[in-house]
């Protein structure tokens, strides 16, 4: 029996999974299914009771939720070591980078989720506040380029994901300009197959 994991489209968290199947050799091992976050989903629920895109039914039936769970647990799978660095500083390290990312786009989401509220509800205050969030987050991915050599590192792939989810959701941050290591780094990272292949999610 194959994975299951529940998608959406333009899920950044999603394509972030997706993309560490494709980099870790598991992608043919992970039946794409789509899950409705914002309805009464029975089969999505069964797999995370948050209700929250992605979630990965395992060979075995366990259900995790997350993204951050499902490449913890597609990682233990390829043999350890292969999205995530086994022991020591560098698998710190490698945290740090995806929590980094996984912020930028939290805040990301969430601040497209503010802009669409109606008019008398929707609060410039909490906008503004996302926005820096998001600045905070990329400016620090910037200071780390140095850590994103492994295309195949969980860290490289999140904060890849991030850079993409910003052009297409915020087509004129012009985040580039002062990050000219993030932005060398993206370009190169952007032109992978499993990048290429995870178009959908973006």
């Amino acid at each position: 029996m194959k994975m299951k994991l529940f998608h959406s489209t333009r899920s950044p968290f999603v394509r972030k999974a997706v993309v560490a199947a494709h980099e870790s050799g598991q992608i043919s091992d992970v039946e794409i299914v789509t899950g409705d976050p914002h309805g009464v989903d029975q089969a999505l629920l069964e797999a995370n009771a948050l209700s929250k895109i992605p979630a990965l039914i395992t060979e075995d039936g366990v259900a995790l939720p997350e993204s951050d769970l499902i490449c913890l647990y597609l990682d233990e799978r390829s043999g350890g070591g292969i999205l995530i660095p086994v022991a020591g500083p560098a698998r710190w390290r490698t945290f740090r980078l995806q929590a980094l990312a996984d912020g930028f786009m939290e805040a990301a989401v969430d601040r497209r989720s503010e802009a669409l509220r109606p008019d008398g509800e929707r609060s410039n205050t909490t906008l503004a506040r996302l926005m820096d969030r998001m600045l905070r987050c990329l400016d620090a991915l910037e200071a780390e380029t140095a850590l994103l050599g492994n295309p195949r590192n969980l860290g490289s792939i999140a904060t890849a994901v991030a850079c993409s989810y910003a052009d297409f959701r915020y087509p004129d941050l012009d985040w580039r300009t002062a990050r000219p290591g993030l932005a060398a780094f993206f370009a190169e990272y952007d032109l992978r197959p499993s990048m290429q292949a995870t178009r959908l999610f973006e």
